[in-house]
């Protein structure tokens, strides 16, 4: 049985009630979770800035888990480099 849950902090997603495991995004639902547009998903790929997606066949999905901690990662690396500039 799977239920379509809305998460406040991300898009909507369906969970399995066996197992409770979040499932994979898309490229699109990751971008919306980021607060970006694909195009500038695939940017930051390609710079390897962002880790690389799963590949299943022809599909690209995220971790969200792994999303989350790039996303905490980068704010941890603004708040370091602001602290350590003096004037």
């Amino acid at each position: 049985m799977h239920h379509r849950i809305a998460d406040p902090n991300g898009p909507e997603e369906e969970t399995s009630a066996a197992n409770g495991a979040r499932p994979l995004w898309t490229l699109e639902m990751t971008a919306q979770h980021m607060g970006c547009k694909v195009r500038t998903l695939r940017r930051l790929v390609n710079s390897g800035e962002l880790p690389p997606p799963i590949r299943i066949r022809s599909l690209y999905r995220y971790q969200p888990e792994v999303i989350d901690e790039w996303i905490a990662a980068q704010a941890s690396k603004k708040t370091a480099s602001k602290g350590g500039r003096r004037r």
